[in-house]
């Protein structure tokens, strides 16, 4: 298996004496992502859904994104999208325009 591995990431993340464990750990360390970008990324994902959208039929396209994006910041703890009255917010300015029509 270790024969599999390229030699930068054998050589950045593996000592001789370490364990193929303690090498997966330090490999997934060293080219993983952070819980705070994966945090900030599912913040921006949150932003980006609550934008309004310009074509009321875009309606069910935009709302199948904002509930992916909802549960992935809600997951990750985005602040917006754990206070209802932050999200709820949020959602009915986006979509006012369009529920006046």
């Amino acid at each position: 298996m270790i024969e599999n591995v390229s030699p930068h990431y054998f050589t950045v993340a593996c000592g001789p004496e370490e364990t193929l464990e303690e090498w997966y750990t330090n490999l997934k360390e060293d080219v993983g992502v952070t819980a705070t970008q994966s945090k900030e990324d599912a913040r921006q994902q949150y932003k980006d859904a609550i934008k309004p959208f310009r074509n009321p039929k875009d309606w069910e396209k935009w709302l199948k994104n904002w509930k992916e994006a909802m549960a992935v910041a809600q997951l990750k703890e985005v602040p917006d999208s754990t206070d209802a009255a932050l999200w709820t917010k949020d959602f009915f300015t986006t979509v006012m325009p369009f529920a006046k029509l």
